[in-house]
């Protein structure tokens, strides 16, 4: 079984979201745009499980 385990804070660049998005480029030539790095690698590496932790902050406004 593969465990994915990701990390989110809260940024400031964007009100909604709190990051910017960026694209990110995978080895198989693969792109994923997204405010989440976590979200675009999760969605690569296909894990069977996902834990996101989070900052107290990272709670807020959503």
């Amino acid at each position: 079984m593969k465990t994915f385990v990701t990390f989110l804070g809260k940024g400031r660049e964007d009100p909604k979201t709190g990051y910017r998005e960026a694209t990110y480029k995978f080895p198989d030539g693969s792109t994923k745009t997204t405010a989440f790095f976590g979200l675009a690698l999760s969605e690569y590496i296909k894990p069977d499980q996902i834990v996101i932790l989070g900052t107290k902050s990272s709670q807020r406004g959503f």
